[in-house]
């Protein structure tokens, strides 16, 4: 790992491998060519114990033709994962894996923050 990515590493570690953390929603407002393997075992693990809001990215593909977008295309499998976009608005990825559609907003980035908000409530009044 370089510097750069030395405290998203350590954030995610963090998130999804101590067991008094409680972390419960993950928010990834990324977008990238693959994953490091480590990068794929922390979010498949980490998928198992909390939930994580993928952006959908913003290259205005329709992801059900060639789903090439990491990390919304990698982990869409893994257990509990949603992939937020903002519908068909010239801008952002759309179709394919895209569980979650939030109108009103422009960028996958705020897509995936207003669904981890939505969450983050449900939550609450559990």
């Amino acid at each position: 790992r370089d510097e750069e990515s030395y405290s998203y590493y350590d954030s995610l570690y963090y998130a999804t491998h101590y067991k008094w953390s409680k972390v419960s929603i993950i928010n990834m407002s990324l977008e990238g060519a693959l994953p490091t393997d480590w990068e794929r075992d922390l979010i498949t693990e980490g998928s198992k114990r909390s939930i994580f809001v993928i952006a959908a990215g913003n290259g205005h593909k329709d992801l059900s033709k060639k789903c090439d977008v990491y990390p919304a295309c990698n982990f869409y499998r893994a257990y509990n994962i949603f992939i937020a976009c903002c519908g068909n608005n010239g801008i952002s990825n759309y179709g394919g894996v895209v569980t979650n559609v939030m109108l009103g907003t422009t960028y996958t980035s705020w897509a995936a923050a207003h669904r981890t908000g939505e969450l983050a409530r449900e939550m609450e009044r559990q």
